[in-house]
């Protein structure tokens, strides 16, 4: 019995056995290429329409002057192929008022199944990156944040600037109808 187990584990331990890597690390397989030592700074999964996409942005960190590369994965829900068209990548400043977007190209599928797009931020602030395409007659658009270092705090600054203006205005307001109150001394 000995004998049997020796040489069943011997067995299990030497003859090696074929086995399929998707995720090394944690890392789908298919993100490793030329940004394989950089994780992405953005990384947005999502499922529009007919189609399950994945957009990332690499470096991990974003920096105005730095280059930038954008990637897109589309594949059909239905059955797993991947979208072989045109992708237009744009980009527009993230604000409250409405931005002009610029358009950065338009891509092909690449042979490793991806859209690729390089792009770099011209000065620090928040920023929309777009994909779009279109397909089978429907239009397919795809918004993910994106920045390059850290933008001046405009909207911080004046909600605090709102925040004092309020209180010293409620202060002297406080104040005018306390001495409308008091009698006039003479």
């Amino acid at each position: 019995m000995r004998r049997a187990l020796a040489a069943l584990a011997l067995v299990v331990v030497v003859i090696p056995l074929p086995a399929a890597a998707h995720h090394i690390l944690g890392r789908p397989a298919y993100g490793y290429s030329g940004d394989a030592s950089s994780p992405p700074s953005i990384s947005l999964e999502v499922q529009i329409g007919k189609y399950a996409a994945n957009m990332m942005a690499f470096p991990l960190e974003l920096k105005p002057k730095d280059p930038v590369r954008v990637k897109l994965y589309a594949t059909r829900l239905d059955n797993g192929r991947a979208f072989d068209g045109q992708v237009t990548f744009s980009v527009r400043d993230d604000g409250w008022l409405p931005a002009k977007e610029e358009k950065l190209g338009v891509q092909t599928l690449n042979g490793d199944g991806v859209y690729a797009q390089g792009m770099e931020f011209s000065k620090d602030g928040d920023y929309v990156i777009t994909a779009s395409f279109e397909a089978d007659g429907e239009p397919y658009v795809i918004d993910s944040p994106g920045g390059g270092g850290r933008p001046w705090p405009v909207v911080e600054l004046t909600a605090a600037g709102l925040l004092v203006a309020g209180v010293l205005g409620g202060i002297s307001l406080a104040k005018r109808r306390q001495r409308a109150r008091q009698p006039a001394h003479a």
